[in-house]
């Protein structure tokens, strides 16, 4: 075959009833870990759990932020943004780095998703950056961009 099979999506629900969820209760039992009241295995706030975010402000605060300016500075989990799956990040990138109409340059093949990630809430479009096909596998290079590059701009759209 010439062609593709797409492995990328992040979220699996056919499996979860009768495979996934009886796993994981007999794992909660077995090793009587946490409760699984509040487990969310499925996409959630756009913004990502509470406690997780907490979670990481304090971390990174504890590892990133000099000791010298600890009580000074500290990471905010208001601040933060963690994601369940790569889409919601695009969304989120696409809605803060670009105005409605611009484009994004992506190298192809890509994840198909990434078209509606950056469309529906910013309109901006994407445009592939075909990738070049060696004897290595896929290279990007300066031409492949380039190339890119003048389509947005024939498109009518600014690139990113």
């Amino acid at each position: 075959p010439d062609g593709w099979v797409l492995l990328t999506v992040a979220e699996n629900k056919l499996m979860y009833d009768d495979i996934l969820k009886p796993k994981l209760v007999q794992l909660h039992h077995e090793f009587k870990s946490e409760s699984l009241n509040d487990f969310e295995p499925f996409y959630n706030n756009m913004k990502g759990r509470e406690r997780f975010r907490i979670s990481i402000a304090d971390y990174m605060t504890k590892f990133f932020v000099n000791s010298s300016h600890k009580d000074s500075f500290k990471i905010h989990a208001e601040n933060l943004i963690c994601s369940t799956g790569c889409g919601c990040l695009v969304n989120t990138l696409a809605w803060c780095l670009a105005e409605s109409g611009d484009s994004c340059i992506i190298p192809a093949p890509y994840y198909p998703a990434f078209d509606n990630d950056l469309n529906v809430v910013s309109n901006v479009v994407p445009v592939p950056a075909f990738l070049e096909q060696t004897n290595c596998g896929f290279v990007l290079t300066q031409s492949c961009l380039d190339a890119a590059y003048d389509t947005s701009l024939n498109q009518g759209h600014r690139p990113l």
